[in-house]
C-alpha cells in the first residue's frame, strides 16, 4: 500500500488490485484513455504523458485506486478539495508505488522501482533549478525585455 498528503493534510492510502483496476477500465473516458497495466508494461511516459495536461483525469484514476473510496471519511468530495498543488506530485508518486507493488514479479518491480526513484531524483534537480532562477526572473524587467525583442524582429524582417 502507498500513501500521499493532500494540500489539507489529509492521508490518502493508494493500493492497485483486481477491483481498483476494473474500476480504471471501466470508464476510460474519464481517465483520458490512462492505462496503468500498459504503464507497467513498459510504456510508462506515454501513458503518464495522458494524465501530464489533465488534473482531472489524474485525481480521477488517483481517487480509483483509493482505499475504503466508498466510506464517509474517504468522500469523494474531501478527496477533491485536497487535490490541487503539490498534491498532485504527491498522488503521482502514490500511483506509481501502488503499481509497483501490484506486479507480481520481483524483478520487475525492482526495475520499476528504481525508475521511479529516478524520477524522484530528477524532480529535486529540477526543483533546485527553478528555485536559482526565481530571482533572475523577479529582477528581469520584462516590460524591456518584450520591447527590445520586438525591436529585434521589426529590424530583422526590414532587412
Amino acid at each position: 500500500m502507498s500513501e500521499f498528503l493532500d494540500e489539507n493534510g489529509v492521508d490518502w492510502q493508494l493500493k492497485l488490485n483486481i477491483r481498483t483496476l476494473s474500476d480504471l477500465e471501466e470508464d476510460p473516458d474519464i481517465v483520458n484513455g490512462f492505462d496503468i497495466i500498459r504503464m507497467l508494461n513498459g510504456k510508462p511516459d506515454e501513458e503518464l504523458a495522458k494524465l501530464e495536461n489533465d488534473q482531472k483525469a489524474l485525481a480521477n484514476v488517483i481517487w480509483r485506486l483509493v482505499v475504503n473510496n466508498d466510506n464517509d471519511s474517504h468522500s469523494n468530495i474531501a478527496f477533491q478539495d485536497g487535490m490541487a498543488g503539490d498534491s498532485f506530485m504527491r498522488g503521482i508518486d502514490a500511483m506509481i508505488q501502488a503499481a509497483i507493488n501490484f506486479v507480481p514479479s520481483l524483478q520487475k518491480r525492482k526495475a520499476l522501482e528504481a525508475i521511479r526513484k529516478k524520477a524522484l531524483a530528477g524532480e529535486k534537480v529540477l526543483e533546485k533549478h527553478l528555485e536559482k532562477m526565481i530571482p533572475i526572473i523577479e529582477k528581469t524587467d520584462m516590460a524591456k525585455l518584450i520591447k527590445d525583442r520586438l525591436s529585434e524582429i521589426a529590424t530583422n524582417s526590414q532587412e
